[in-house]
């Protein structure tokens, strides 16, 4: 819900991690750089958002995915 949201603004730059063998592959994948987000780094931006969004509930997001591709979308 952060307009502008890239993929690399919570899990790093991809550019070592990007392709499909190495995304099939976990610990390849964290090996190349791949960040995993927790409730702090979600946290780092969803509370300083320069703009009204609303109350963020970490439990809530993760409980059905955060790439959950919204109805509408």
């Amino acid at each position: 819900d952060l307009p502008g949201v890239q993929c690399e603004a919570c899990h790093g730059a991809g550019s070592e991690y990007k392709s499909l063998k190495i995304m099939k592959d976990h610990q390849a994948s964290l090996a190349a750089g791949l960040i995993v987000p927790d409730e702090a780094s979600c946290r780092s931006c969803h509370e300083k958002a320069p703009h009204e969004v609303p109350a963020f509930d970490y439990e809530k997001m993760t409980a059905g995915g955060v790439h959950e591709v919204k109805k509408g979308s």
